[in-house]
């Protein structure tokens, strides 16, 4: 690998950048220093486990224009390190984790972990219908 010249000035820049962010988000300054220690597993730091499965939904006008708002905030808070796929799982887990709570407070038992396995819908069988003599269809 060839020597290559490196940009002290640009190196100083992006870290006088670091240095005001974690000055400004301690909570990320303390999660980094953790990361670094080795007390966090590496899918704290918002990657994709592999044991993941994909999944859709539909979203309505309201849920697209919030998700937008909150992927320019996220783009903004953590200088556009935070993908819309990210930000999108972190409102499902918040979400998800909130509906868990409530229902726990309204006295519903404990939620069963689901099967690994999708579910079979049945499937309809169509109708057969007897030809009539002379019908060539």
């Amino acid at each position: 690998m060839k020597n290559q010249a490196v940009d002290l000035e640009r190196v100083q820049t992006s870290l006088q950048a670091i240095e005001e962010a974690l000055t400004r988000y301690p909570e990320i300054a303390e999660r980094t220093r953790r990361y670094f220690a080795g007390e966090l597993e590496s899918d704290d730091m918002g990657r994709i486990p592999a044991s993941s499965q994909p999944t859709s939904i539909l979203m309505d006008d309201k849920m697209r224009e919030l998700l937008d708002r909150l992927v320019v905030a996220a783009e903004a808070k953590f200088n556009g390190q935070l993908k819309r796929s990210q930000v999108m799982r972190m409102a499902m887990v918040r979400g998800l984790e909130a509906l868990k709570k409530d229902w726990e407070l309204a006295g519903e038992p404990e939620l069963e972990k689901p099967s690994t396995s999708p579910r079979k819908l049945p499937v309809k069988k169509p109708k057969l219908v007897p030809k009539k003599k002379g019908d060539r269809k």
